[in-house]
C-alpha cells in the first residue's frame, strides 16, 4: 500500500497563467463565439492575474480570428 501526502504552499515560489483564443472581432455572436465580448474576458483575465501577483502568461492560440492571410513583406 502506498501512502501519499500533499501540502499546499501558501507562498508558492512560481505563479503561472494560461489564456488561449480570445478571438476578439467585431462580429455578430455565432453559435458559441460571443467575439465582440472578447475584450471585456480578456481584461477579467488580466485583472485575475494581478491579483494573483502571476509571473509570466502563457499564450495557448494564435493570435488572429479570421480572414486575410498576413502580409510578411
Amino acid at each position: 500500500m502506498v501512502s501519499t501526502s500533499y501540502t499546499i504552499d501558501s507562498n508558492p515560489k512560481l505563479r503561472f497563467g494560461i489564456v488561449t483564443d480570445s478571438h476578439h472581432a467585431d462580429i455578430y455572436t455565432k453559435r458559441s463565439r460571443y467575439n465582440r465580448q472578447s475584450l471585456a474576458k480578456m481584461q477579467e483575465c488580466v485583472d485575475l492575474i494581478e491579483k494573483q501577483k502571476v509571473g509570466f502568461l502563457i499564450e495557448l492560440s494564435d493570435l488572429k480570428n479570421r480572414d486575410n492571410e498576413p502580409n510578411e513583406n
